[in-house]
């Protein structure tokens, strides 16, 4: 009977930041999707606080709860839609990081209308006719023209990490 020796393994996977930046969802388009749509995202998080606190929890309730709503999920959305965009730009082959720039550049000026809308239609227009009430008017108000508008303003990250990238070392 022979025996055959078994041959050595290596692990290819790569643990550790290096194999999460190569992270599918970080590749072009998906990670500037994620880091924009994040934003409608937290203010539905927030609208749905506002409803909630209506109905008169208890104290403590609205003083962690607040905490947690209103400040850690703004540190979290924040935080994670800088840094997937960034980490998406990252991933961006070397020929194509002006075509990636050229591309997002636009989007972010398209933060200024967005913002607009939302300051001259503080609640959606047709809102009788729509049957919504008057929270429900302003709230999906904000989803719709402030949550994209803040995600297109985040764009300033990739660029940055874009402009960094392009220039020679």
């Amino acid at each position: 009977m022979r025996t055959r020796t078994l041959e050595k393994w290596v692990d290819t996977s790569g643990s550790g930041p290096e194999s999460l930046l190569q992270y599918r969802f970080l590749k072009t388009p998906y990670g500037y999707v994620i880091g924009i749509v994040l934003w409608p995202v937290f203010i539905s998080i927030m609208s749905v606080w506002g409803l909630l606190l209506q109905f008169g929890p208890p104290s403590i309730v609205v003083t962690v709860g607040g905490l947690v709503v209103g400040i850690g999920s703004f540190v979290v959305a924040s935080m994670s839609s800088a840094l997937v965009m960034s980490a998406t730009a990252w991933n961006t082959p070397d020929r194509r990081v002006r075509r990636q720039f050229a591309l997002l550049f636009p989007s972010l000026l398209l933060a200024v209308p967005l913002f607009g809308l939302y300051l001259n239609w503080p609640m959606i227009p047709y809102r009788y006719e729509l049957g919504l009430s008057v929270f429900v008017a302003n709230e999906l108000s904000k989803i719709v023209f402030l949550g994209p508008a803040i995600g297109f303003a985040f764009v300033i990250s990739p660029l940055a990490v874009l402009v960094h990238r392009s220039h020679p070392k």
